[in-house]
């Protein structure tokens, strides 16, 4: 994967390794695995034709990072 270039891999294993993190973006329960894949296929397929939604999901990308370094 190129730096910089968003995949649907890469954002599922994003947010299934930090789901339980994460579970607040949807009224604090998990996603279902099927599901998830679903949304992030339809999200990352958004993100790479909007250069502005992309920089603003990285932006959330690296503030969950930072959150979760110390846990």
């Amino acid at each position: 994967m190129e730096e910089g270039n968003i995949t649907d891999l890469a954002i599922g294993r994003f947010f299934s390794a930090n789901k339980k993190r994460l579970g607040f973006l949807v009224n604090n329960s998990l996603i279902e695995i099927g599901e998830m894949k679903k949304i992030l296929s339809n999200q990352s397929k958004s993100l790479k034709n909007d250069k502005e939604k992309l920089k603003s999901f990285n932006k959330i990308l690296e503030d969950v990072k930072k959150d979760s370094c110390c846990d």
